[in-house]
C-alpha cells in the first residue's frame, strides 16, 4: 500500500467540551505532540460553528462576544450553557488559533484552519452577525415564505464580502492552508418550527425524544430541502434573463446555474490562498445529494473544483455499504487533480466494532488507488479512547474485515 498522508480533524470546540480540564496551551501541546508521534502529518483546526468563531477575530462573531440567548428552551440551555461558559473561559486566556499554529510548528505538523461556509445558525443558540441582521441572505424557499437560516447564499455580494473578511483574517495567522467545509448544523424552517413547539410544550423532556420519534419527518424535510430552498431572487431573475424559462422548466440547468455563483466565489478564495503560498481544501461529503450537508452534484461543480485550478484537496466520507459505485457517487474522483482524502468518523460507543466498521469502506478506494490520504474525525475520540490510535496501523496493514476483533486489530 502506498504511503498515505494522515490528517487529524480537530474540532477544538469538542476538545474543550469533552476535556475534564480547561483545554489550554498545555493540553493543545500534549495532544498535537501525540498526533506527531502517532504518524499524523497534518491537522485541520475547526474555528467556526453555527455562526461563532473560536479565535480572536476582530469581526463581530468572536465566540463570547454575544451573551448566551435568554429565550433558549430548557432542554437546550441545560446542555449547552455549561459548554458555552467553558469556551468563554478559554477565549479569555488564549487565542486558540495562534496557539495551535505555533504548537503545530513545534511538532513539525502542518495545520489548516477549518471554516464552515453554510453553518451560520444553530438551533437558535447561535447565529452569525450577518444572518442576524440579514436573514434574507440565506437560501430562500421556493414558495417565498421561509429562509433556510444559516445556509448563506453566495449569490449576494454582501455574503461573499462577509466570508472573505473572515478568510483573509485567518490567512494572516500564517498557517499552511485553509480547509473549507460544507458541513452544516442548520436545518430547514419546518424542522425548527416542529422541534421548538415540542420543547415549549415539554420543558422537562430532552429534545432527543422528539428527534427519535420523528425520523420519517426529519428525513422528508431534509430530503426535500434542496428542491425547496435556494430560490434567491437575484439568481432566479438572472436565470430567467439568460435562459428565457422558469426554474421549474429546466431544474438541472437551474441548479448548475445556481451553483456557479459559489464556484466563482471559491475561485476568488483560491486566488487569495495561493497568494499566501498556502493550500486550499474543501468538502465533507457524506452523501452527494444530502441537503443536511448542503451537497448536490447539481449544485456543486465538483469536476471544476477538483481540476487542480481551484482546490488542492477534496474530502470524501465514503458510504458504509459494500461495493459502492464511486464513479456514480463521486464522478470526479478518478480524474481529480486535487489530492483525495477519505474521512473516517470515529464513533466510539462500540469499541469492539468501531475500527473495522469505520475503515471497511476505505478498502475499495485504497485498493483502487483513488485516495491519497485519510482524515480522522474527530480528535476528542482519540483523547477519550486512546486505543483508537491503532487505526493508523490497521489501515496501513490493509486489514479491513468486519470480523476482525479488537485484540487482533490492536496487535502490534
Amino acid at each position: 500500500m502506498k504511503n498515505l498522508e494522515f490528517t487529524m480533524a480537530v474540532d477544538y470546540f469538542d476538545l474543550i467540551w469533552q476535556s475534564e480540564e480547561l483545554f489550554l496551551e498545555e493540553q493543545i501541546n500534549r495532544f498535537l505532540g501525540e498526533c506527531a508521534e502517532r504518524g499524523i502529518s497534518k491537522v485541520q483546526w475547526r474555528l467556526s460553528g453555527c455562526g461563532n468563531l473560536l479565535y480572536h477575530t476582530q469581526t463581530p462573531d468572536r465566540y463570547g462576544n454575544k451573551p448566551f440567548p435568554a429565550d433558549v428552551p430548557a432542554p437546550y440551555a441545560n446542555l449547552h450553557k455549561p459548554i458555552y461558559e467553558k469556551c468563554c473561559k478559554v477565549m479569555e486566556k488564549i487565542d486558540p488559533l495562534e496557539v495551535a499554529v505555533r504548537i503545530a510548528r513545534k511538532h513539525g505538523l502542518k495545520i489548516h484552519p477549518w471554516l464552515t461556509l453554510f453553518d451560520d445558525y444553530g438551533y437558535g443558540l447561535n447565529i452569525s452577525s450577518l444572518v442576524h441582521e440579514h436573514p434574507e441572505y440565506c437560501w430562500k424557499s421556493k414558495n417565498g415564505n421561509d429562509h433556510y437560516l444559516g445556509v448563506l447564499s453566495y449569490v449576494y455580494p454582501e455574503v461573499r464580502k462577509f466570508r472573505m473578511r473572515q478568510i483573509e483574517e485567518i490567512l494572516r495567522y500564517g498557517a499552511d492552508g485553509l480547509y473549507l467545509s460544507n458541513r452544516s448544523h442548520s436545518r430547514p424552517a419546518e424542522y425548527h418550527r416542529k422541534i421548538r413547539k415540542f420543547m415549549d410544550e415539554n420543558p422537562d423532556k430532552p429534545y432527543s425524544e422528539w428527534i427519535k420519534a420523528n425520523q420519517s419527518f426529519i428525513r422528508k424535510v431534509q430530503g426535500n430541502a434542496q428542491e425547496q430552498y435556494g430560490f434567491d431572487p437575484p439568481a432566479v431573475e438572472a436565470f430567467r434573463e439568460k435562459y428565457g424559462v422558469s426554474t421549474d422548466e429546466n431544474p438541472d440547468t437551474w441548479w448548475r446555474f445556481r451553483g456557479s455563483y459559489f464556484t466563482s466565489f471559491l475561485k476568488k478564495v483560491s486566488e487569495k490562498v495561493k497568494q499566501e503560498n498556502q493550500q486550499l481544501g474543501f468538502g465533507l461529503r457524506y452523501d452527494p445529494d444530502s441537503p443536511h450537508f448542503v451537497y448536490g452534484n447539481r449544485f456543486f461543480n465538483w469536476k471544476t473544483m477538483s481540476s487542480g485550478q481551484i482546490l488542492d484537496e477534496i474530502h470524501y466520507n465514503f458510504p458504509e455499504v459494500d461495493n459502492p459505485d464511486y464513479q456514480s457517487l463521486f464522478p470526479e474522483i478518478e480524474t481529480s487533480e486535487a489530492k483525495r482524502f477519505g474521512w473516517v468518523w470515529m464513533g466510539a460507543k462500540n469499541l469492539e466494532k468501531t475500527i473495522p466498521l469505520k475503515v471497511t469502506p476505505l478498502a475499495q478506494p485504497l485498493s483502487e488507488g483513488i485516495i491519497d490520504g485519510i482524515t480522522l474525525f474527530e480528535a476528542y475520540h482519540f483523547m477519550l479512547y486512546p486505543e483508537l490510535w491503532n487505526i493508523i496501523n490497521y489501515i496501513r496493514k490493509g486489514e479491513f474485515s468486519h470480523e476482525k476483533q479488537l485484540e487482533t486489530v490492536y496487535a502490534d
